[in-house]
C-alpha cells in the first residue's frame, strides 16, 4: 500500500457540490457526469494511476471512485475530497471486496506511514511488518490483498527485481529512477514491492 499525498479538490467538483448540494452520490453521478469524470481523472493523476490499495495500474475503464469511509455509514463524508480515492474494479479484492467495511484502525493509504506497516514475501504474499499488528492483518484480510491474482503478480515483480538486484551493478541507481513517476505521471505497478526488494531483500 503506497501513501497517497492528497491534493486540492478539483475546482469544478467544489463548485458543483456547493452550488447544487446533491443529496446523494447517485444524483451527483446522474446529473453531473462531466464533473465526476474530472474528479475521477484527478484522483488517477494524484495516485500515479495505481489502485489505492493493491497498486495495480488503473485507468478510467478499470477503476471506480472509492469512498474510504463508506457513504452509507458516513453520509457527511460523501462529498469530502479527502475521503475519495481511486480503486481497481477487481471483484476479489480492494474497494469491491471492502464493500461497506471501515474501521478507525484500518491501515489506509492516507497514513504517511502506511508503507512501513507491510512486508512482502518472495511468493507474492503481503504480511504485517509487525506480527503483532492486528490492524494491518485485518486490513489485508478485508481487502483480500492476498488473493491469487495479486499474489501471482507481486511474486513476478518481486522475482524480477530481486534478480536485477543480484546481477546489475547499477541497480540502486536504476531502481531510484523506476520508483519515480514516468513522463505521464504514472508510478511503476506494485511500487511498494519494488521498493521493499530494493531496500530490504
Amino acid at each position: 500500500m503506497k501513501w497517497i499525498d492528497k491534493q486540492e479538490a478539483p475546482e469544478s467538483f467544489v463548485r458543483c457540490v456547493k452550488k447544487h448540494s446533491p443529496s446523494t452520490w447517485e444524483l451527483f453521478t446522474k446529473n453531473h457526469p462531466e464533473v465526476k469524470q474530472q474528479l475521477a481523472d484527478q484522483l488517477l493523476r494524484e495516485q500515479g494511476n495505481l489502485c489505492c490499495y493493491c497498486e495495480q495500474h488503473i485507468y478510467g475503464g478499470n477503476s471506480h471512485i472509492e469512498h474510504l469511509q463508506p457513504k452509507g455509514q458516513y453520509p457527511k463524508r460523501t462529498f469530502d475530497y479527502e475521503n475519495l480515492l481511486s480503486s481497481c474494479l477487481d471483484k476479489d479484492s480492494c474497494g469491491t471486496k471492502k464493500g461497506h467495511w471501515f474501521s478507525d484502525d484500518m491501515v489506509t493509504p492516507l497514513d504517511e506511514k502506511c508503507e512501513e506497516r507491510f512486508h512482502y514475501l518472495g511468493n507474492g504474499t503481503i504480511i504485517a511488518a509487525d506480527p503483532a499488528d492486528s490492524h494491518a492483518q485485518e486490513t489485508i484480510h478485508r481487502l483480500n490483498l492476498n488473493c491469487e491474482k495479486l499474489k501471482d503478480k507481486r511474486m513476478k515483480t518481486y522475482k524480477k527485481y530481486r534478480e536485477r538486484k543480484k546481477y546489475d551493478p547499477d541497480f540502486t541507481e536504476k531502481v531510484s529512477e523506476i520508483l519515480r513517476p514516468n513522463s505521464n505521471g504514472e508510478y511503476a505497478e506494485f511500487w511498494t514491492t519494488i521498493k521493499y526488494v530494493a531496500e530490504k531483500v
